[in-house]
């Protein structure tokens, strides 16, 4: 397939992830998988309560703030609820920031415009519906200077895997992020897009490193992956995230107000841009 120019092989279990030098390219042919047809009756979302990031699994867990048990956190009627101390915006605790020109940590839009912020998680499979299907317009208006556009890594369903696998993800994203801010989206969408072949305990991190050196990551990157450095980080992110009013993954804030997922389906593509368009 045009752009799919690198492979990720697990060689003990023989399992190839596909990458690509063009994220947005290979999130826009991955979702031509009917993903709005997937999604335009989907309620549902990956929660820490969840025991799998199967969506059959998970169907009953919205991520939806209206369910929220902080007393601080109300629903208001134009689709967002007001949210207390979320870690929201470009210079947020354990934000990603996605610059005009692409990188992380990169120049953001200034002026009147909206600050989304995205919360996911690298194993939950609705986030890789998101990844798919609305992350390359997000990246879109982040180099247009159309919106702020923020990414937060964290890690909710740890509870799956033996090892914290989604710790260990965004712990990886995170490092590259900062080691190797140009490559951080590649590396991104990589990752998701190797969910359907995820092993039972996750991708260790001698492979989470591969996967950034064979994107062309520098060497430091993988060391530090293999260090572990952000774990600590990513739990603080998530706990943050959490007391913030964030009820499961994808979520999704706008000028730091959580949407209402019952209410702004953001997993279907264009839904999203649409409300913010409409802003």
């Amino acid at each position: 397939m045009a752009g799919l120019l690198f492979v990720f092989v697990d060689s003990t279990r023989g399992v190839t992830v596909p990458t690509s030098r063009n994220p947005r390219r290979a999130r826009r042919a991955a979702s031509t998988i009917a993903i709005a047809g997937v999604v335009a009756g989907l309620t549902a979302g990956c929660s820490a309560e969840s025991t799998s990031a199967d969506p059959e699994a998970s169907a009953s867990a919205a991520p939806t703030i209206s369910e929220s048990p902080d007393p601080s956190a109300s629903a208001t009627t134009d689709g967002t609820a007001e949210a207390a101390e979320l870690p929201s915006g470009p210079d947020s605790f354990g934000a990603v920031p996605i610059g005009t020109d692409g990188v992380a940590f990169g120049p953001v839009a200034t002026g009147d415009v909206p600050v989304v912020d995205v919360y996911f998680d690298f194993a939950c499979h609705y986030c890789m519906l998101f990844e798919m299907g609305v992350t390359p317009d997000l990246v879109e208006m982040a180099e247009a200077g159309e919106a702020t556009v923020v990414l937060h890594p964290v890690a909710i369903l740890d509870r799956n895997f033996p090892s914290a696998y989604s710790t260990r993800a965004s712990a990886a994203a995170m490092v590259v992020a900062e080691t190797s801010p140009e490559h951080f989206l590649l590396f991104t969408a990589s990752l998701m897009s190797s969910q359907e072949q995820l092993p039972e305990d996750g991708w260790t991190e001698n492979q989470l490193a591969e996967l950034a050196t064979d994107l062309g990551a520098p060497q430091e990157t993988a060391d530090a992956i293999l260090s572990t450095d952000f774990e600590d980080t990513v739990g603080e992110a998530t706990e943050a995230a959490f007391a913030g009013g964030m009820q499961g993954t994808p979520s999704v804030a706008v000028d730091g107000a959580l949407l209402d997922y019952e209410q702004i389906n953001y997993i279907e593509p264009g839904a999203l841009t649409e409300y913010l368009d409409a802003l």
